[in-house]
């Protein structure tokens, strides 16, 4: 396992015990020229998971899009930012159609889940790939473990499978595992099949095939002392090989 790589300035105090794990992000703000349909992103920043973070670029720019451990401490500074450029706004963006949970973001479509932590920033000092999330192969898809590997016990701990509708208008569905409370070096194991079929999840009331489901992204959330866990990776991210859909 990488060490903790500090970007602390000289007489700099170590780090507060702050312990926050999500994937790494850049988000910003979208804006538009009136009647263009190019979408520009200003104000860019980093967040893990939801969170924005106060941190140095060097600390986190390398591990985009990858689970990270952060040190530091939960702050209401919000991070430095340039401002959108005059004639760009919001406001002149095309309104695409999309789901209510659907966010356009720098690099990807994001999505709201409703159990993003209560913080309004962290400040982070440190920063080391988080190993205890793994996906192992199983006879009925994949078989998830999340390890707490924080050394502090967590409560409220969810081990999600998300999947996406195939087909159609596009909905969603979950699988679920969750602990009370999970001590440092317990784990919480899900067995997720790749794909949910009609004959898998009842009746299909419409008789289409959009009723067919795919494994998407596994969540995990859970909180501890001075610590929250809030990870929202892509399935492939984790190596999992979600086969197509059937036609």
């Amino acid at each position: 396992m990488l060490g903790f790589l500090y970007a602390l300035s000289a007489g700099a105090t170590p780090p507060p015990p702050h312990t926050l794990v999500g994937v790494i992000e850049r988000h910003g703000t979208k804006a538009c020229k009136p009647g263009a349909w190019d979408i520009e992103f200003h104000a860019q920043h980093w967040q893990a998971g939801w969170v924005d973070l106060v941190v140095d670029d060097a600390l986190v720019a390398d591990h985009k899009g990858q689970i990270m451990e952060l040190s530091g401490a939960r702050t209401t500074e919000r991070p430095v930012t340039e401002p959108i450029p005059d004639g760009l706004s919001p406001d002149n963006c095309p309104i695409p159609q999309m789901r209510s949970d659907m966010v356009e973001s720098v690099d990807r479509m994001r999505y709201r889940r409703g159990d993003e932590p209560d913080l309004p920033a962290f400040k982070a000092f440190g920063a080391k790939p988080f190993e205890g999330l793994v996906a192992e192969p199983s006879k009925d898809g994949t078989k998830l473990v999340f390890r707490n590997t924080l050394g502090v016990t967590l409560e409220d701990v969810a081990l999600q499978a998300h999947y996406e509708g195939c087909y159609g208008k596009p909905g969603s569905q979950r699988r679920k595992a969750t602990a009370k409370s999970l001590a440092p070096g317990e784990s919480l194991t899900l067995e997720a099949p790749l794909l949910l079929l009609e004959d898998e999840k009842g009746p299909d009331r419409k008789g289409g095939r959009s009723h067919n489901y795919a494994l998407a992204a596994i969540l995990v959330s859970a909180v501890g002392p001075s610590t929250w866990v809030t990870i929202d990776i892509g399935a492939s991210r984790l190596g999992i090989q979600v086969p197509d859909c059937p036609r």
